[in-house]
């Protein structure tokens, strides 16, 4: 049996960034028939793969050798909020410790780049058909959980 340590990944801040501020071309994108084929932000088969960031390559690949991968998310460069993103469920918890710092509205539209490309990266670099039947394009759903989190 693997350790917690084992299934699990960090992800840095940069990427995050990078995927927000992308995700309007990645969502223009229209792809092929198959909704494969977008442009995904540059290095995200790298991080998928664990090559990446080179100072701690993990060498797991998401979904097969990762089952949950843990994130802070920067908002307006003003707040942050951290979220687990549960492969294997499809979905996503966000904690916040201001809840009221963020209004539901304003969350969906920092979460929307998240809940839709991590599903569609699992689809898109699956290294065979079997891997890729695993996975969904339909995006994740996600939760912010208020109850247990430490309020500021």
């Amino acid at each position: 049996m693997s350790s917690l340590e084992d299934l699990t990944e960090n992800l840095p801040i940069s990427l995050l960034r990078l995927w927000s501020h992308k995700y309007p071309e990645f969502k223009s994108d229209e792809g092929n028939i198959n909704g494969l084929g977008r442009r995904l932000p540059g290095g995200a088969w790298n991080y998928h793969a664990g090559i990446v960031p080179t100072f701690c390559q993990s060498m797991k690949v998401w979904g097969l050798d990762v089952d949950d991968i843990y994130a802070p998310v920067n908002f307006r460069n003003e707040h942050w909020i951290a979220m687990w993103i549960l492969i294997s469920k499809k979905h996503i918890i966000v904690w916040d410790s201001i809840i009221s710092h963020i209004r539901a509205a304003e969350l969906d539209v920092v979460m929307e780049p998240f809940v839709t490309m991590v599903p569609y990266l699992l689809v898109e670099c699956a290294g065979s058909d079997e891997e890729r039947v695993q996975h969904t394009l339909e995006p994740y759903t996600y939760e912010r959980v208020t109850v247990g989190v430490p309020q500021r």
